[in-house]
């Protein structure tokens, strides 16, 4: 009995349940734009070149949200361990729910860089050697897109490139959407609206002036324009910011080498007046030990007249007596003249010269008494 209340309480909650999810699921189908999937679309024009603008025409429920998805892919060339890919000139437009996503096989990591005023950059580390990186809410203008990182050992980088947009079908269900296709290489590329998916071959060409087809929503809106304006303004700034900088560099450098080259020339100039100085003062002192020199040799002369003055003076006799003496032996000389005429021995002239000399020597010893 227990058992069978069991079973019945059992049942009682499945079916509750199932009801329940059926509500649910027929209240989901009832609000969800899937309801009104979007029935065909076109583009023009069939034969598109790179630059071209991709007209999309199509119809949908009215005042249905259309997600429009273009996706390429670009195999990048590694270099150095490193890899980039710049795409110029991007144009996001104005509309809701916009998106950029992407995606980096064989990589370590992945930055995405995006030029508006200033360079704002996102990056992911890989997962798997591949690295993914989305952004939302763009606002619309015209851009620069840089992407880059380590290409962890790989010669090549594969890249693959989403932009995703919504727009919005009038009361009628028609929409429109244009997609300029500069940032998009040559090739073969995908475009998705409304879940429908068709491939697009890109030709190489120039960018076309005008296209078939081409309708208002192309045009840059007054805010892109401003954008626009506004980037080139702080381009030209940030220009002449650098302009005035290397400016004043230069004119620092050309400063600090004249000042360099003005120290050089007083120091080599208080050299050379050194040197000058020095010189003159070795001739100076050159003129004076001369100077000096020559007046202690004439001082000396002097003093050794002086002296051999003075000894005359106070010595007259001795110098009489010396006189006396040469006189003396010039007689003795002539005495003895006679005797070697005469022949006489020389022991007898020898001993009569001793006893005239000492007669002499009597007499003037004589004499100074």
């Amino acid at each position: 009995m227990i058992k069978s209340t069991h079973l019945h309480k059992r049942r009682k909650e499945h079916a509750l349940i199932i009801t329940s999810l059926s509500v649910l699921i027929l209240a989901l189908l009832t609000i969800s734009p899937a309801a009104a999937a979007v029935s065909s679309w076109e583009l023009s024009p069939e034969n598109l070149a790179h630059g071209d603008t991709l007209q999309i025409k199509g119809s949908a429920s009215p005042e249905e949200e259309v997600p429009i998805e273009v996706t390429f892919e670009k195999v990048v060339q590694a270099s150095g361990g490193k890899y980039e890919y710049i795409l110029d000139d991007v144009k996001i437009p104005e509309g809701v729910n916009n998106r950029f996503t992407v995606r980096a096989n064989d990589v370590r990591n992945l930055n995405v860089r995006v030029r508006m005023l200033i360079w704002l950059t996102k990056s992911s580390e890989a997962s798997g050697n591949t690295a993914t990186v989305t952004q939302s809410g763009v606002p619309p203008g015209t851009y620069q897109i840089k992407m880059d990182g380590d290409a962890g050992g790989s010669s090549t980088v594969d890249l693959k490139i989403t932009a995703v947009q919504q727009v919005k079908a009038d009361s009628n269900g028609n929409f429109s959407y244009s997609y300029n296709t500069k940032a998009v290489p040559p090739g073969d590329f995908e475009v998705s609206v409304g879940g429908i998916t068709k491939n697009i071959a890109l030709q190489q060409g120039e960018t076309s002036a005008t296209t078939p087809g081409y309708s208002p929503q192309e045009k840059e809106t007054p805010k892109e324009q401003d954008i626009s304006e506004s980037q080139k303004e702080a381009e030209k700034k940030e220009e002449a910011i650098k302009n005035a900088e290397a400016e004043k560099k230069e004119e620092a450098i050309k400063n600090a080498e004249a000042v360099k080259k003005e120290e050089a020339e007083k120091k080599e100039e208080a050299v050379k007046n050194a040197e000058a100085v020095k010189k003159a003062e070795a001739e100076k002192k050159a003129e004076a030990e001369k100077k000096e020199e020559a007046e202690k040799k004439a001082e000396a002369e002097k003093k050794a007249e002086a002296v051999k003055n003075a000894e005359a003076i106070l010595n007259p006799d001795q110098s009489n007596k010396q006189g006396e003496n040469k006189r003396g032996e010039n007689k003795e000389v002539q005495a003895l003249l006679p005797f070697k005429k005469a022949g006489l021995p020389v022991d007898l002239v020898y001993m009569l010269g001793g006893m005239v000399a000492a007669v002499l020597i009597l007499i003037l010893y004589s004499k100074r008494k």
